[in-house]
């Protein structure tokens, strides 16, 4: 009997054991806002009159597949320094009225990318398997194009200037920080710290830049497709 108890006893499954990596989420969808540093190379800069450092902002929307490959579109804008702007004697489109007008600069941006990145690693594991927190590594290659204008705001038939940017494929490496804000049913919304290294290669206009931001996700997870990745 004695025996009979042992081997039982040794069947039950381990309910303590620690949890290292976050279940994986089949489908989840995400939006991201930030900005950051970026650097164009000299030969863009001084052709379309520029300085060379600026700022850029994005808003761009992901898809997401078991957390581990991703396909996201974006657009933003950049803020640099201008040595290009011009005057010219303008007639308001609304008034009427005759005045000197200066030039703004308008460079905005729209962006493609996939790529992949690690398993959600937990960082305070417990018995509970809980991922309030965890963090997981990135890599994402893409493109982006640039486009700029210089013109005079509410002028009937002024100069338009366009800026000329070469295509910018990139490449770049990061981390996610993840933050659980509600589990309801088979669905999970999430804050994320994202910080990336983006680096631009080949003919590129962009040489480099540093991006940090917020992404929001919405994952779902039905209840025959979960995938914990501990062994």
């Amino acid at each position: 009997m004695a025996l009979c108890l042992s081997a039982q006893a040794q069947k039950i499954p381990d309910q303590t054991k620690v949890k290292k990596w976050a279940p994986l989420t089949p489908v989840s969808f995400s939006m991201f806002f930030g900005g950051g540093r970026m650097n164009f190379r000299k030969f863009a800069a001084n052709k379309n009159k520029i300085g060379q450092d600026g700022q850029g902002v994005e808003l761009s929307f992901g898809f997401h597949i078991y957390d581990l490959f991703n396909v996201s579109l974006g657009a933003g804008r950049v803020y640099v320094d201008e040595y290009g702007s011009f005057t010219e004697l303008m007639k308001h489109k609304t008034t009427g009225q005759l005045k000197t007008g200066k030039s703004d600069l308008l460079i905005t941006q729209f962006r493609w990318s996939i790529g992949t990145q690690t398993p959600y690693l937990i960082l305070v594991p417990h018995n509970k398997a809980s991922d309030k927190i965890s963090i997981a590594l990135l890599a994402n290659t893409g493109n982006i194009s640039t486009n700029g204008t210089r013109e005079i705001d509410e002028c009937e038939d002024c100069t338009t200037q366009t800026l000329d940017f070469n295509p910018n494929p990139f490449y770049e490496l990061g981390t996610n920080l993840r933050f659980l804000v509600l589990a309801q049913g088979n669905s999970t919304q999430r804050l994320h710290l994202i910080f990336r290294w983006r680096n631009y290669f080949g003919k590129a206009s962009l040489d480099h830049e540093l991006i940090f931001g917020l992404r929001y996700s919405l994952g779902y997870t039905p209840p025959t497709s979960v995938i914990d990745p501990n062994f």
